[in-house]
């Protein structure tokens, strides 16, 4: 294997990224073993959870100056593609694997969110789980876990938030820490600030917390500070908000990182100290034109909350063509010449943070990127992120969208490629926009366009109709209270109709096609109790326990069920069975040992041929 081509059809069960990276995979392989050779084979046709545990025997045989890095790399694009959660505790060192490979300067954690979410849950979500405070903190993984990356799981969210309300009592009680809970303050203060401080706070907790922001103020004011002696409150407080935003904001100013104990400087540098540095990369942000009136309502939205605020940056380690990135584009009657020009000139319009056009900066080979927004904490956002990665091709600018014409055709500029996702349905007239952007493009030059989804956004507009029924205020304290009650069900959802489930005598079911000679074939060998073509055992047997399912079968959605169910008792009735299908041409679909779950036992009806359900739970007996 020494090629992989992004359009063929081995290849579509992975994304175009995965794609990428398998091919470079295989361009530096340096491993020719049948072992290492089938592991690859498995990652290219997508099978990641068996890709997984072969890299992991043959890491685990690994002789001293042997190369690792094919065999981890095949590892992390395992973990990054992993999407059958229910197989997951079966694989070995989940969790070593994923702090190992958040290490990487070129992964962002978003691709194994999910995982890790899934991994959390396991643990801490279970009836029977009961932890101590230090048997959490000593948890390396989901210390890792909260200090890197957000979860919008509310049983999660209720866990995180139950713990940070105890530690802050346990804090502030006399003003001391236990160092055995260090690591959960410290990563709780980083999830808060990753969270940008939703969660919610019970009555007891604020008043704490001002009680905290009043003595940390005071203890400032007096000559004789000791920053030993107001840590605690700092840490305390980072839990809950940036110390930015505390009442002792202008005290802190001129205080240096490494005055204070090491286990708050991290939190001091992130909550603080990057603020003020926001604040005046926002200041040197290079202006062009003017921003639109139409533009102002955006524009002060993302200026009070800058997002996302991206703190790493995932890329391609080594950087590919614009085309490879994107291989709709290898389309030739497209006729997309002007994509082989060099350097390939990029906009990036509404960039946000930074992430997208730095993505393009590193990973597309011979790219110059423009990117520009209108907001201009944004781009200081983007600006400190260029610098973590010493990106030198790409250079940010605030300007408005519908200014973005006049702009460049006075600095007579034009670009191959043109970037906007997730903007031009913030405007007041998209058709404006769109015509500006056009009007940037070379001749034959490409428009990138992404717009929200209506249907993808439904929850959100589901969750403004509710706060209009309740006119809840846009607040930072009204935000949490809302997202408490509505995470809790215990929101008063008016106008909302429950639909129940469908009872089952509505349910109209099709008839059963039967295939007469295979009935008496299997009535002559087994009992009268074994043969079922009753609506409920079909009923039972159609679907799997995945949420579409559910919710198939509570709508009384029956259009593909089994037209019999047979409840075999040994070795020899299988075999029987089988024998008759094949003689007779019935399909035959097991149920049990787990195809309930995976969505295996769904009849397709790919033809008309007699549907038959192998229910095996009657062969309970280990007989050897």
């Amino acid at each position: 294997m020494d090629r992989l081509d992004a359009r063929d059809n081995s290849t579509e069960l992975v994304n175009q990224q995965t794609a990428t990276q398998l091919q470079q995979l295989l361009n530096n392989n340096n491993q020719n073993t049948s072992e290492f050779n089938e592991a690859l084979s498995n990652l290219v046709f997508g099978n990641f959870e068996l890709a997984y545990n072969q890299y992991k025997r043959i890491e685990s045989n690994f002789l001293p100056g042997e190369d690792p890095t094919p065999v981890t790399e095949g590892i992390f694009i395992c973990l990054e593609n992993i999407d059958n959660l229910f197989l997951v505790e079966s694989l070995p060192r989940l969790r070593q694997d994923i702090m190992r490979y958040r290490l990487q300067s070129h992964v962002d954690g978003a691709k194994i969110r999910a995982l890790c979410l899934r991994l959390i849950r396991m643990k801490y979500n279970s009836p029977e789980g009961a932890f101590t405070l230090q048997q959490i903190a000593e948890d390396d993984f989901l210390m890792d876990c909260l200090a890197n990356e957000y979860f919008g799981d509310p049983a999660i969210e209720k866990f995180l938030t139950d713990i940070r309300r105890q530690l802050l009592l346990n804090g502030s009680r006399e003003l001391a820490i236990n160092e055995t809970y260090l690591p959960l303050y410290q990563a709780l203060a980083l999830q808060g600030y990753l969270t940008d401080y939703a969660f919610y706070c019970q009555h007891d907790e604020t008043q704490l917390v001002d009680s905290l922001n009043e003595q940390l103020t005071n203890q400032l004011a007096v000559e004789e500070c000791c920053l030993d002696d107001i840590s605690v409150i700092l840490l305390l407080l980072s839990m809950y908000m940036r110390l930015i935003d505390s009442k002792a904001q202008s005290a802190l100013q001129g205080i240096a990182t490494e005055q204070f104990p090491e286990y708050s400087q991290s939190i001091f540098d992130l909550t603080y100290l990057e603020p003020l540095d926001i604040e005046k990369k926002a200041a040197e942000v290079v202006t062009l034109g003017t921003i639109n009136r139409d533009s102002l309502q955006v524009q002060q939205q993302y200026e009070e909350t800058p997002y996302p605020r991206y703190t790493r940056l995932a890329y391609l380690q080594e950087p590919v063509s614009y085309r490879e990135i994107n291989p709709h584009l290898n389309d030739s009657d497209l006729n997309l010449d002007v994509l082989s020009q060099t350097p390939l000139e990029i906009l990036v319009a509404g960039c946000g943070t930074g992430n997208q056009p730095l993505q393009i900066a590193k990973s597309c080979k011979n790219a110059k990127v423009t990117a520009v927004d209108i907001n201009s904490k944004s781009l200081a956002f983007a600006e400190r992120l260029k610098a973590v990665y010493s990106i030198n091709n790409v250079q940010f600018f605030q300007a408005d969208i519908l200014e973005l014409a006049k702009i460049f055709n006075a600095r007579r500029e034009r670009f191959q490629v043109v970037e906007c996702v997730g903007v031009l349905h913030h405007l007041e007239n998209m058709d404006q926009g769109l015509a500006a952007l056009n009007e940037l493009l070379v001749p034959g030059g490409v428009l990138h366009l992404g717009l929200y989804s209506e249907l993808a956004r439904s929850n959100i507009t589901r969750i403004r109709e509710l706060n209009a029924t309740i006119d809840m205020q846009p607040s930072n304290s009204n935000i949490r209270q809302f997202r408490r009650k509505f995470i809790s069900s215990k929101l008063d959802v008016q106008g909302v109709e429950k639909i129940p489930p469908v009872r089952f005598e509505q349910i109209e079911f099709p008839e059963p096609k039967l295939h007469l000679d295979f009935q008496q074939a299997v009535r002559d060998r087994l009992n009268p109790d074994q043969v079922s073509t009753v609506n409920l055992d079909r009923l039972v047997h159609a679907y799997g326990k995945s949420f579409p399912d559910i919710y198939r079968a509570r709508n009384g959605i029956v259009k593909n069920l089994p037209d019999v169910v047979l409840f075999p008792q040994c070795h020899d009735e299988v075999e029987y069975i089988v024998q008759k299908a094949v003689e007779f041409g019935v399909k035959l679909i097991p149920f049990g040992g787990g195809t309930n779950i995976v969505g295996c036992v769904e009849n397709l009806r790919l033809s008309d041929d007699s549907v038959i359900s192998l229910d095996m739970r009657r062969m309970n007996r280990l007989l050897a």
